[in-house]
């Protein structure tokens, strides 16, 4: 873990222990197994050599609550194993973290520490979510947030946020992307537009700081962010949301600025035995390198559950990654297509669960192309 996130936790620990007794305490507790075959472990391109391997996957999870006179705490988190039978070189550990404590004595003043760890995609071709294609990233970050009625109906809100990423090293093989600093200042304009529905005017500078010994060839960047983002709950079991807007972004070491159009679409539809979510976005980002790169993906994700002990789910995405700046990610433009299915049964003390993916890369590049199918069983404590 990087000083910052050391330094996040800490201050967590501190916040939790110097507040007065809690008020609510939550804390659960599960736990994930499964195997995996799959054609492909070391994700190899077509025309090379595939090796089918079989995976071992243990996930213990942990999630818990604090609410004091002063303070509210969550923590996320969950150890993610993956064992493989015959290449034991790709095995490793990733982390999944969420942890965050907030102030509450005000109600116009929203303060914000925390520390995340999250599997971050090298080649946006291959699966994202697959462990030979992660690294391992730590994002410590805080945030103050003033806010001031103006009405009953409109709300202003003026804030900054900071975020250090580091990467951590949790296999030899894995590389060392460049760690950076993010600042957030930004003010944001919000109406209410009746009872189910609302509005909101954003703006954000965006200034990113490479390390020095890191910094990628296109070198720091800044960026202003114009967006409006609706929202509106259209009934009890359908909502939807949005974000329409800019971003003007300037890099150091490149004459002129980029700009480019923004979108994030949302819509989610639950009903007592079935939900549906359909998601869209396009933004500037960068590439784990640091690269600039414009970035596409869309998911739908249903499940039906009936009263029954069983339930199926589908899900299908699409990733596109395009360089702002061409060549600077080796890799090329990199997209993806994937489809799966989940079938779910629900025994005394947990759940087994069938699951087949199928993943393909598109655009330049190598063509990966990836199977899988699970038998996992899983239950909380």
């Amino acid at each position: 873990m990087s000083r910052a996130g050391a330094a996040a936790i800490a201050l967590l620990l501190f916040l939790a222990a110097a507040a007065p007794a809690a008020a609510q305490n939550r804390l659960e507790g599960s736990v994930d197994a499964q195997v995996e075959d799959t054609d492909n472990a070391r994700l190899a391109p077509d025309g090379a050599t595939k090796d089918a391997d079989q995976i071992l996957e243990i996930h213990p999870s942990i999630e818990g609550a604090l609410e004091t006179r002063g303070v509210m705490a969550t923590l996320n988190y969950t150890l993610n194993y993956s064992g493989y039978a015959h290449d034991s070189d790709l095995s490793r550990v990733l982390h999944d973290l969420q942890s965050n404590a907030k102030l509450i004595w005000w109600d116009d003043l929203d303060v914000q520490v925390g520390e995340d760890l999250a599997a971050v995609p090298v080649d946006f071709g291959a699966p994202v979510d697959n462990p030979v294609n992660d690294v391992q990233a730590s994002r410590a970050h805080g945030k103050v947030v003033l806010s001031h009625g103006l009405g009953a109906a409109n709300r202003l809100l003026i804030g900054y946020e900071l975020q250090r990423v580091d990467y951590i090293k949790v296999n030899k093989n894995d590389p060392k992307p460049p760690q950076y600093l993010m600042q957030l200042p930004g003010a944001s304009f919000q109406r209410d537009l009746g009872p189910s529905a609302s509005a909101a005017l954003e703006y954000r500078y965006e200034v990113t700081t490479f390390d020095k010994q890191t910094a990628p060839s296109a070198g720091n960047y800044t960026a202003h962010v114009v967006d409006l983002a609706p929202a509106w709950q259209v009934n009890d079991w359908l909502s939807a949301n949005g974000a329409f807007g800019a971003q003007f972004v300037k890099y150091q070491n490149l004459s002129g600025s980029k700009t480019r159009a923004l979108f994030d679409l949302g819509v989610r539809a639950d009903s007592d035995i079935a939900s549906v979510r359909l998601s869209a976005d396009r933004h500037v980002t960068q590439d784990v390198g640091g690269g600039a790169a414009d970035v596409t993906m869309a998911s739908l994700d249903a499940e039906y559950d009936p009263t029954a002990p069983w339930s199926v789910g589908v899900l299908a995405s699409y990733g596109d990654l395009h360089d702002v700046v061409t060549g600077s990610n080796p890799l090329g433009s990199r997209g993806y297509v994937e489809g799966g299915l989940n079938l779910a049964y629900r025994v005394s003390q947990g759940t087994l669960r069938i699951g087949a993916i199928h993943h393909q890369s598109t655009d330049s590049g190598p063509k990966i192309v990836a199977n899988r199918f699970t038998v996992g069983l899983g239950g909380s404590f």
